[in-house]
């Protein structure tokens, strides 16, 4: 038998086919197809490789973890250490005995699986891991609870990193707001340095000065950050969800259902849109930062 033939790549979920491009993890043997596994930049099950996660086909991890349990089940310490002979069945009972017990179990892990497949404002927690191109278990144990009804959650980072976390998590609009708000609470400081260019006129620096708008939009800056931090899962949750509804709703036939052909587009049309980028964050602060340098200069230059 080949030996994927009932293997199914963790990106989009599709069966393995022979004439299929694999690409193997070297870490851990997870194989993928080489298109996802190129849009993902790496192994779906990255996360896991720290605790020595090894790749099986689902009836070989049924197997291993019923070799494990049925030897702890008939062992018999004697003075020379452990045997793991069963005494009550011949070799075809006792695997007639496994086969029995792996069939149970690949049945058991299908259901676990698709049970954990939980349900969070309209959208499955597989498309949220697509969306965010990862699987964070921490993540999703808030969004649990903010689709459960709580509100605040605690994200230090969101707050102190604003806008480029923003930014990073591609929540472009929240993140042009924020980098607004800390360029006027910084306005003073950045007519100072325009007006060492000789861009604007010195005495620009003193009159904003005297209005306390540095000082006003100071205090709404670190208010922003306040709020981010104790609300920002709830927004990037709602934010979210609102996307890949949208994105659905474009591959989605009359039934409202996605066919098996529009799946492996759909899922790396949710990656492209939401899987966080240190390169967008970096451009978008870049050329929103540009803008609003532009704009003051446009202003206080008249």
């Amino acid at each position: 038998m080949w030996k994927y033939e009932k293997a199914t790549c963790p990106v989009c979920e599709k069966n393995f086919t022979e004439t299929d491009d694999i690409v193997v993890c070297p870490d851990c043997g997870t194989p993928h197809h080489r298109g996802c596994y190129t849009a993902l930049h790496g192994c779906a099950n990255e996360n896991r490789h720290a605790g020595g996660y090894e790749w099986r086909l689902p009836e070989e991890n049924a197997v291993h973890e019923l070799l494990t349990r049925e030897q702890r089940a008939i062992a018999v310490e004697t003075a020379d250490g452990f045997t793991y002979k069963d005494s009550t069945m011949d070799d075809a009972e006792f695997t007639a005995h496994l086969l029995h017990k792996v069939q149970e179990l690949v049945e058991k892990a299908h259901s676990e699986s698709d049970s954990e497949d939980r349900d969070i404002l309209g959208v499955s927690e597989s498309e949220i891991v697509h969306f965010q191109g990862r699987v964070n278990p921490p993540m999703l144990q808030r969004f649990r609870a903010i689709a459960g009804g709580r509100r605040v959650s605690f994200n230090i980072f969101a707050g102190i990193l604003l806008p480029y976390y923003q930014f990073f998590y591609r929540m472009r609009f929240f993140g042009i707001v924020f980098c607004v708000v800390e360029m006027l609470s910084n306005l003073p400081v950045v007519l100072a340095y325009l007006g060492n260019l000789g861009l604007i006129g010195a005495g620009m620096t003193d009159s904003v000065g005297g209005t306390n708008l540095g000082t006003l939009f100071g205090m709404l800056h670190y208010s922003l950050m306040i709020l981010t931090f104790l609300f920002y899962d709830y927004i990037y949750l709602h934010w979210m969800t609102g996307k890949i509804k949208t994105i659905r709703s474009r591959f989605e036939n009359d039934s409202g259902a996605i066919d098996k052909e529009q799946r492996e587009g759909y899922l790396m049309a949710l990656r492209s849109a939401g899987r966080p980028s240190a390169a967008i964050m970096l451009l978008d602060s870049f050329v929103c930062t540009g803008a609003l340098l532009f704009v003051i200069l446009m202003v206080f230059s008249r």
